[in-house]
C-alpha cells in the first residue's frame, strides 16, 4: 500500500507544511483553520532527484514547465502545460515517465514559474 502523505500551503501565512495521514492537525500543530489551507497529496512517485512529487508541483519535462494536477473525471494525475494568454493542455498519465521529471517548484511558492512564455 502506498503512503498517504500530504502537504498544505497556508494562503495567509505563506508556508508549506508536510504531514502524513496519521498526524493530527490542530491549533498547536499545523493549523486549525481549513479555509486557510490548500491540500496537496503525494502522488506516489519521485522525480529524477528522488524528491517526492505532490499535486501542484511544477516540473520540467523535455525542457517544458508542467504542473502536476489531479483529473477528477479520469481519476489519475496528469501534467498540464500553461501558456500565457492561451490556457492549458494536459498529458495523459500513461505517457508520463515520472522518474525523468525534475521538480523546480510549485504553483503556490513559485507562481512566477506557472506559465511558459
Amino acid at each position: 500500500m502506498r503512503e498517504l502523505k500530504f502537504r498544505t500551503w497556508n494562503k495567509y501565512r505563506t508556508g508549506m507544511h508536510y504531514f502524513e495521514i496519521d498526524m493530527v492537525i490542530d491549533g498547536d500543530g499545523i493549523c486549525s483553520r481549513y479555509d486557510e489551507l490548500i491540500f496537496m497529496q503525494y502522488i506516489g512517485n519521485k522525480d529524477k532527484n528522488e524528491q517526492e512529487i505532490y499535486e501542484d508541483d511544477i516540473v520540467i519535462e523535455y525542457g517544458v514547465k508542467r504542473v502536476v494536477e489531479y483529473c477528477n473525471s479520469c481519476c489519475q494525475y496528469e501534467l498540464a502545460t500553461y501558456i500565457k494568454g492561451i490556457g492549458g493542455t494536459v498529458n495523459n498519465v500513461g505517457d508520463i515517465n515520472w522518474s525523468q521529471l525534475e521538480i523546480v517548484g510549485n504553483k503556490h511558492e513559485n507562481p512566477e514559474l506557472y506559465y511558459n512564455e
